[in-house]
């Protein structure tokens, strides 16, 4: 048998190359979840925000920071990474204030929205809520 060749230019150089879009903290979690199937950050906000109290970890992560990631997720197809991600934006970072800016990223990314009646009935108030803020903004 001969010799199998790769195609992927990737697998010669040893290099994988990330836009330059993504910050390097951004980039750090996505191989945190590759390496580990966790990203530990998510977990430490998760607990707080279950207890009531502010998370004050040095590695908290924002919701702009998650959009990227999600972003970074879509891009390279790593459909856990954006489940991930997604169930984070939607328990811990939606807020009156971030709502607009994730039904938005919604669109980009290819996130489906839930057949939960409940969950969709929220999408509906995110919608008015998204066009409210983008006549705001004129």
């Amino acid at each position: 048998m001969g010799q199998r060749v790769s195609t992927f230019r990737e697998s010669s150089e040893c290099i994988i190359r990330v836009e330059l879009c993504f910050s390097p903290k951004i980039v750090r979690l996505m191989l945190e979840f590759l390496y580990t199937n966790r990203i530990e950050c998510l977990k430490s906000s998760s607990r707080s925000s279950s207890a009531g109290g502010v998370d004050t970890s040095p590695a908290t992560i924002t919701t702009d920071e998650l959009l990227s990631l999600l972003h970074l997720s879509d891009m390279w197809q790593l459909r856990d990474l954006k489940r991930l991600v997604e169930h984070e934006l939607i328990r811990s970072h939606t807020t009156i204030d971030t709502v607009a800016r994730m039904y938005c990223a919604t669109k980009d990314f290819g996130v489906v929205v839930s057949p939960n009646p409940v969950s969709n009935s929220s999408w509906k108030i995110t919608a008015k809520s998204r066009d409210r803020y983008r006549s705001r903004k004129r």
